[in-house]
């Protein structure tokens, strides 16, 4: 049985994009490359732990990061990782709270700036854990804990 190989079009035509922006910058100063790659809309959510937020949406990063999406597109993205989503899961055990969210990472969070397609979707879950100071392990034990309850 033969396997036909993959499209090689789709990253030909992300190459000559990427090509294409490159030309286009050549002779740009550096501040007007600057100020068409980065969107100035990022506002600080929480400014203690450096966290930031896309004004009129639940996106929430570094400012560095979210500074880099393409706004009108990563919409499209986050519709595509919702459906990997495990839905607001949330605990308390004594003095401290679990909460779990998703988070979508690599090249994906390019897709309309330099990629014109989404060749990857990189969905990773993140537990965080509030508690007390000083009692990590404690902490580590009751997440141990929630997780062999959710297999």
């Amino acid at each position: 049985m033969a396997v036909l190989p993959p499209n090689p079009f789709p990253q030909l035509v992300t190459s000559f994009r990427q090509a294409s922006s490159f030309m286009d910058l050549w002779g740009e100063s550096d501040e007007a490359v600057v100020e068409a790659v980065l969107h100035k809309s990022v506002r600080e959510a929480d400014p203690d732990n450096f966290i930031s937020t896309i004004p009129g949406s639940n996106v929430y990063g570094l400012r560095s990061s979210l500074a880099a999406l393409d706004h009108d597109f990563f919409p499209k993205v986050l519709e595509i990782g919702r459906q990997f989503e495990y839905n607001d899961y949330s605990a308390k055990s004594g003095q401290y709270k679990f909460a779990l969210t998703t988070a979508i990472s690599g090249n994906s969070t390019y897709y309309g700036k330099t990629s014109p397609y989404i060749n990857r979707i990189e969905v990773s879950e993140h537990f965080f854990v509030r508690g007390p100071r000083g009692c990590a392990h404690a902490a580590v034990q009751l997440y141990g804990n929630l997780i062999r309850e959710q297999l």
